[in-house]
């Protein structure tokens, strides 16, 4: 393997100055306790004043080191900076790497309260009311449920001069995927015989919740007269709003 005599002489000026300012403090530590000593037999004035050029003058060698090796770069190629750079970038992305993995290995001893695994539930007990059933059962989710665009329409004037009007936007529950694939196709005609159901209530047939559902009812039975396989189950309003 043949390494050149720049990457040495690089490698071998970058390693001097790590060792200079790691040696720093240590420096800085052993010479204060030496001056510590000469308390003894010298005035603390003195000891103070000697403490504190001599912290001075490790300091100034260190940045002397650090000027010393911005000379040595500046006797470098544009090659050799490159190398560094890729160097610097690659030592940077393997420290982050060591990080993360020491991090998510603290992790990986933690248990979720939430979570549990099958065998903390294959043998497990559920207690049951005291009648011996469970009290509350979960509703079935509905399988087939289709969205029609929103629908503005005019409803019928219960007094003169009012032009009351409703828009809704509705969600049918079908009855198998074959009618909720012809609820699609159709959206257009469907749509349309929902606005005629609409255009024959009056603002105050709807402006109660018993009105509502019996709108879904009338519209239900409408629009199943016109499908040609299934029928629709059930009709929800996502937002329905009226105007006097």
């Amino acid at each position: 393997v043949t390494v050149s005599t720049e990457s040495l002489t690089f490698w071998g000026a970058f390693k001097e100055l790590t060792t200079e300012l790691a040696a720093l403090p240590i420096d800085l530590v052993k010479a204060f306790f030496q001056q510590i000593l000469l308390l003894r037999s010298l005035p603390p004035r003195q000891v103070l004043t000697d403490t504190i050029g001599l912290a001075k003058s490790l300091i100034a060698s260190r940045f002397a080191a650090i000027g010393d090796f911005i000379g040595h770069l500046k006797s470098y190629s544009r090659r050799q900076y490159i190398k560094f750079a890729v160097f610097s970038v690659l030592f940077l992305s393997f420290l982050f790497t060591v990080r993360d993995i020491v991090k998510h290995s603290k992790r990986a001893g933690e248990v979720d309260p939430f979570l549990k695994s099958f065998d903390e539930v294959a043998d497990s007990k559920i207690k049951l009311g005291a009648s011996g059933t469970e009290k509350e059962k979960a509703s079935p989710i509905p399988e087939f449920i289709v969205a029609l665009p929103k629908i503005v329409a005019n409803l019928k004037p219960d007094k003169p001069r009012k032009q009351p009007m409703v828009t809704v936007e509705l969600f049918f529950e079908a009855s198998d995927r074959e009618t909720a694939v012809e609820i699609q196709k159709r959206s257009t005609e469907l749509r349309d015989s929902a606005a005629r159901v609409l255009e024959q209530s009056t603002f105050q047939q709807l402006d109660n919740p018993e009105g509502k559902e019996k709108l879904k009812q009338r519209m239900k039975m409408a629009l199943n007269r016109i499908l040609n396989s299934g029928r629709i189950q059930s009709v929800f309003f996502k937002s329905i709003q009226i105007r006097e």
